[in-house]
């Protein structure tokens, strides 16, 4: 049971925008019908994409209210990571 509230949106390998939860609600209460639109419609901009060697206090600095997740790569595992600031509490507990 994943439950995301935002999503990277990409294009052949390429991470070219973003879907939040809060997006796809407001956008769906403007207009019902942008279900069946292309997910182009209502697509933000893309989350910050950071290398996993950077520092908590730098991630934290990048959750905004603009950006509510980071995308954090490990070029080692050859994965990419949706980290939030529920993430980031998380992990300082």
């Amino acid at each position: 049971d994943n439950n995301f509230s935002q999503l990277p949106i990409t294009r052949g390998n390429r991470i070219v925008g973003a879907v939040t939860e809060n997006s796809l609600f407001s956008s769906m209460l403007k207009n019902a019908e942008v279900k069946t639109q292309p997910v182009s419609t209502i697509m933000q901009d893309a989350m910050p994409y950071i290398d996993i060697s950077t520092s908590v206090e730098t991630l934290s600095g990048m959750l905004t209210t603009e950006n509510p997740a980071v995308i954090v790569r490990d070029f080692k595992a050859d994965a990419n990571y949706i980290i939030t600031r529920y993430d980031v509490v998380e992990a300082l507990s």
